[in-house]
């Protein structure tokens, strides 16, 4: 299972936290490819959360770094201070030769097995996520520049991606062309939730919950 987060030196040890509760229920470890989409984080604090992961999980999994120069996203506004958010767009080219994978935030805990996930894989759906808590200014928002707007709308914090659909329909190259057109309030969130329309699934309740 390709298990995908995008960090930077901010969001490193919150991350480091999500993926060692990810390890600690896996029921299988070596079926583990964890995937750092790497957004400015230091070599020394690397080897110390690699190291740090090994000690405490052992070998069985893989963890790999994916080096992503943010200036590419540039001209898109920031997300909390950060454009990381602009490269989960790019995982399915990140991970070219993969069909599924698991994106996650790094403010997320774990208190299940992951491998789980792995049942709600299904071609059906291009994205399976949680359903988003939006609000009535997001809506008016697209319904004002003639977007459609469908109340069934995921979050991007906890998704199950379909790369395999993503990359056969172009999805990436559309969503950075909508940016380009327009300042969502909600980012890459609102664009994918657009191209997405008609293929997405949504998660039992007991997986991507909010806090609150």
């Amino acid at each position: 299972m390709n298990i995908v987060y995008v960090t930077d030196m901010g969001y490193l040890r919150p991350t480091q936290i999500s993926v060692a509760s990810a390890l600690a229920w896996a029921s299988d470890r070596s079926r583990i490819a964890l995937h750092i989409i790497d957004c400015g984080v230091e070599d020394g604090e690397w080897e110390i959360f690699v190291v740090k992961l090994r000690k405490r999980f052992g070998s069985k999994f893989e963890i790999n770094r994916h080096i992503v120069d943010v200036e590419k996203y540039a001209r898109f506004k920031s997300w909390h201070g950060s454009r990381g958010i602009y490269a989960r767009v790019d995982i399915p080219s990140t991970l070219a030769h993969e069909a599924w994978c698991l994106y996650v935030d790094g403010d997320t805990l774990f208190t299940d097995d992951p491998l789980k996930l792995e049942e709600l894989y299904s071609d059906d759906f291009a994205i399976t996520g949680q359903r988003d808590c939006w609000d009535e200014g997001q809506k008016t928002w697209h319904l004002e520049r003639g977007l459609p707007w469908d109340d069934n709308r995921f979050c991007a914090g906890f998704i199950l991606m379909n790369l395999k659909w993503f990359r056969e329909n172009k999805i990436p190259e559309k969503c950075f062309e909508l940016l380009m057109q327009y300042e969502f309030p909600y980012n890459e969130q609102d664009a994918l939730n657009l191209l997405c329309a008609g293929k997405i699934g949504f998660l039992p309740d007991r997986w991507g919950c909010f806090a609150y």
